[in-house]
């Protein structure tokens, strides 16, 4: 009898049924032969004689190395206690090429004392991605260990403390009264922090198995020794007799989202162009990018730019977008790879001089939080990051003036003027059903900027100056605007003439007609009355 309780602590030699779930993240720096990335790779699992293949991908990302599987598996110890993970390429062909495997015993991490079934995560949570994950909590856990190792059961005097073997262990955050609803898990969460500092206990302490991603290297039988790639994945188990099993935890990676964003160029107000050249006029046209400069837009030109001028310009810029790390998913394709690339959605705008290419002025909006823009451009400083602010995928459109910055002949920030612009965000089939164009293109054209009259151009030129009330021209418009001058005296001569056929006497018109003997003596004078008439009307 005596030995028989010195072996009451050992598990039983019988069969044990448990529940294995495995969570596979990520494969990296798989081996390929021809040192192609055109891979498929999939996963075949072996329990024991049964194997169970990965016929479908969940995978919301175009990264074929990011697999975010679980795969929930029934075994029987010892019979069935060595799990294999194989990685196949099935890429071009219905046969697939084994790449590498790595192989667990699972029978080690059941029965072992440092608590490897199920990790210990740093903190116990009920609610959340990083929500607790075993079937016991963090006390049963402890009564379990210390039961183990023949110390007696932990007490708790209070929901702020708990004894371990005669050592008080208390929480020193401050608390207001006991029955509060976290009592419990402030409880809990000391237990837990004493399993995670178990190995400090002397004669009985030893490191206990924490939370983590596992790294396997993967093999090949024919290449001993020689890495084929490396899969990042952890393992749960589960008794099946036991109660409480909890449901598993999604690894679906976070999905992609594509939208559409549509920026409209109104206005441009308040141009302080004096501070960088002396120059009374430039020409200037805007260049707009959102993430990397390669995919840039710019408008036309518009010349002769004191303060103001009008652009009616619209870019449209295809994005996808992370909601889960809120950055924007970039593909860039070299020669023989294709990566994806994580960058913030930061949309840049840039007044650029035609003549030199030198910025004059710029904006960036983070389009996830952004100040709101003012109602008048006069309004706008340089401080305007003090506002509310606005995330376009939650309002989804906005129209507003916002400052633009720039730097002196110093180096010191100015306030360079102002700019009108609407922004509007589209999932991408809800822009696939309402188009528009690009610049002032159809669908959806948008109006020229203020094409003046001749008027215009008579005050322009024969003043000396341009009207105050008139902007300047941009694009096709810009012809007239170079040509205006022949433009001008053509229609002057056009109204000078109108005006002297209808609102001349045209006696005087015919008697200088005679003089000059174009016309003779013998005129009736009806025609001449009809000619009066229609004068006078």
């Amino acid at each position: 009898m005596k030995y028989l309780r010195y072996f009451a602590d050992y598990p039983s030699n019988g069969p044990a049924k448990f529940l294995v779930r495995v969570y596979v993240l990520k494969i990296l720096d798989v081996a390929s032969k021809d040192n192609s990335e055109d891979q498929d790779p999939s996963i075949v699992i072996s329990l024991g004689k049964k194997r169970y293949k990965d016929h479908q991908r969940n995978s919301q990302s175009s990264d074929k190395s990011m697999f975010g599987e679980m795969y929930e598996l029934r075994c029987t110890i010892p019979e069935e206690y060595l799990l294999s993970l194989s990685l196949y390429d099935s890429e071009g062909g219905s046969s697939e090429e084994l790449i590498g495997q790595t192989s667990i015993d699972l029978e080690d991490r059941i029965y072992t004392k440092h608590n490897a079934c199920v990790g210990l995560s740093r903190k116990y949570d009920l609610i959340g991605p990083a929500k607790w994950r075993d079937r016991r909590k963090p006390s049963a856990i402890l009564e379990e260990i210390c039961c183990l190792n023949h110390l007696p059961p932990p007490s708790y005097p209070d929901v702020a403390t708990v004894v371990v073997n005669g050592v008080e262990y208390r929480n020193h955050n401050n608390t207001n009264s006991e029955d509060s609803i976290w009592s419990l898990d402030k409880k809990e969460n000391i237990c837990l922090s004493i399993l995670h500092q178990w190995h400090t206990l002397p004669l009985c302490g030893y490191h206990l198995v924490p939370e983590h991603v596992e790294t396997r290297t993967l093999y090949r039988p024919d290449k001993p020794g020689l890495s084929q790639g490396k899969l990042l994945m952890w393992i749960d188990i589960f008794p099946l007799n036991s109660k409480g099993i909890p449901p598993p935890v999604d690894i679906t990676p976070p999905k992609v989202e594509e939208y559409e964003l549509r920026i409209v160029l109104w206005d441009l107000y308040g141009l302080n162009i004096r501070n960088l050249m002396t120059k009374k006029s430039v020409d200037v046209f805007i260049r707009g990018f959102i993430g990397c400069s390669d995919q840039a837009q710019t408008t036309d030109v518009c010349y002769g730019i004191t303060d103001k001028a009008s652009f009616n310009w619209r870019m449209i810029f295809h994005i996808c977008y992370q909601h889960s790390e809120s950055m924007l998913i970039v593909k860039n394709r070299g020669p023989f790879t294709e990566y994806e690339e994580k960058i913030p959605p930061n949309f840049v705008l840039q007044i650029i001089d035609n003549t030199s290419e030198q910025i004059i002025a710029s904006l960036t909006l983070s389009l996830t939080d952004f100040p709101r823009g003012v109602k008048l451009p006069q309004n706008c400083s340089l401080n305007f990051d003090e506002h509310r602010k606005i995330n376009l995928f939650l309002t989804r459109s906005v129209r507003a003036w916002w400052p633009l910055e720039g730097a002196d002949n110093c180096g010191k920030d100015v306030l360079m003027g102002a700019i009108d612009l609407e922004m509007t965000l589209l999932p991408k089939e809800q822009a696939d059903l309402v188009p528009v164009g690009l610049g002032r293109g159809p669908p959806s054209p948008l109006p020229d900027p203020h094409e003046s009259s001749a008027t215009c151009f008579l005050c322009y030129y024969f003043s000396g100056r341009e009207a105050n009330n008139e902007d300047h021209l941009c694009g096709k418009s810009s012809f007239i605007r170079r040509h205006s001058f022949m433009i001008s005296l053509t229609v002057f001569a056009i109204i000078v003439a109108i005006y002297f056929i209808l609102c001349v006497d045209t006696s005087i018109v015919q008697e200088y007609l005679q003089n000059i003997g174009i016309l003779g003596g013998d005129i009736s004078e009806e025609p001449m009355q009809e000619a009066n008439q229609l004068a006078n009307s």
